[in-house]
């Protein structure tokens, strides 16, 4: 992923031939850690600066497309989109 641009921050988005995407998720660990980075790219933050609490993302896949939440162990939604086939 050498030439990183954002290609979207909608919660619904394509993926065309030749074009991929990348998500970071990561609250399952020993501790919920604080913020230290930011910019654009982040389509979201949670961390215990937001205070966050354990989670884990989830994704169910279609012929079509792919819906993703997040959703922590106090059964909250923090995060959901959907990626769809761009051809």
């Amino acid at each position: 992923m050498t030439n990183k641009t954002v290609a979207s921050t909608a919660s619904s988005f394509s993926v065309s031939p030749g074009k991929t995407f990348a998500f970071v998720s990561g609250l399952g660990g020993i501790e919920a850690r604080d913020q230290e980075r930011s910019g654009s790219w982040w389509a979201k933050i949670y961390t215990s600066t937001q205070g966050a609490t354990y989670g884990a993302l989830f994704g169910t896949f279609y012929t079509d497309r792919a819906d993703f939440y997040f959703k922590n162990i106090k059964g909250q939604i923090i995060d959901q989109f959907t990626v769809t086939k761009g051809y």
